[in-house]
């Protein structure tokens, strides 16, 4: 089965969710990537548990986006590990107490240069250190997945390939949105068009386990995490290039539009076409 899921927030259409997630079901949706961002999960626990309880009594599958604002998992600066991993781990915890979650994302992070001396070589073993302990600590029973963002170090899926190698219990999650990103700023003289890059980009993770995906629209300005169709982006494209990495959870990770303040409404009405294309072309 393929989860097909929406991305909430605390600062996004989060409050009232739970009231529309027959709405939701109805078109489709049966996750949610739950994106943990301060001040949970130390404060404004009400919140959260109203959010937890409406979605596990739903019997939605449950996702965390751990944090990642002021977060450098991938610094080489050894001693913040400890803090970066208790900081994931405690989300981790606030939301094991309702559900075991389908998996873990994370953002590796570091704003070092990685063409000074060592510096690439010391991300990635830190980074792997920290894959490592935060499986420890959960038991090893919840996947933990590595996202590319749009610049740096983690912008480059090799770099992710290599921290997870060997690493069991670990795996991608593709954001294509963030693809199209590093495309349009990096990369346009050496591609014809985004989708040969995603094709590349496709190739490379043939032996890798890419367990979800998150979906956006991009436009040629850079803005993310539109609603579909407010970007240039053409999505039946990317489906039927990603089929071949056969994710096994997707992920719209819409936050923003041009036009109007997003409600719950706008967004569903927004995913329940891509929810249709996206169950044709991977399954």
């Amino acid at each position: 089965m393929i989860y097909f899921g929406v991305s909430l927030w605390i600062g996004g259409v989060l409050k009232g969710f739970h009231r529309k997630i027959g709405k939701a079901r109805n078109v489709g949706i049966n996750m949610v990537e739950l994106s943990i961002d301060y001040p949970w999960p130390y404060d404004k626990k009400e919140l959260l548990s109203e959010v937890l309880e409406g979605i596990v009594g739903s019997d939605l599958g449950l996702a965390i986006h751990a944090p990642w604002r002021d977060i450098p998992f991938s610094t080489p600066y050894p001693y913040l590990g400890d803090a970066l991993i208790r900081i994931i781990n405690d989300a981790y915890v606030n939301i094991r107490e309702y559900v075991k979650p389908l998996y873990i994302v994370i953002h590796p992070q570091t704003l070092q240069r990685m063409e000074l001396f060592d510096n690439r070589k010391h991300a990635v073993m830190r980074t792997r250190e920290r894959l490592e302990k935060l499986i420890d600590i959960t038991n090893g029973e919840t996947p933990i997945l590595l996202e590319n963002i749009t610049r740096g170090f983690a912008s480059e899926i090799s770099n992710l390939i290599e921290i997870i190698d060997g690493i069991d219990n670990t795996g991608i999650c593709l954001d294509v949105g963030h693809l199209a990103s590093r495309y349009n700023r990096e990369l346009t003289q050496h591609y014809d068009s985004f989708y040969d890059y995603l094709e590349d980009v496709v190739k490379s993770l043939s032996d890798v386990k890419v367990y979800a995906i998150h979906l956006h629209d991009v436009d040629r300005n850079n803005k993310e995490h539109l609603l579909i169709g407010e970007g240039q982006l053409q999505f039946k494209r990317i489906y039927k290039i990603v089929s071949k990495i056969k994710p096994r959870h997707v992920v719209y990770e819409v936050f923003n539009s041009k036009k109007s303040k997003i409600t719950i409404d706008t967004l569903i009405r927004n995913i329940e076409e891509q929810v249709s294309w996206g169950r044709i072309y991977l399954h």
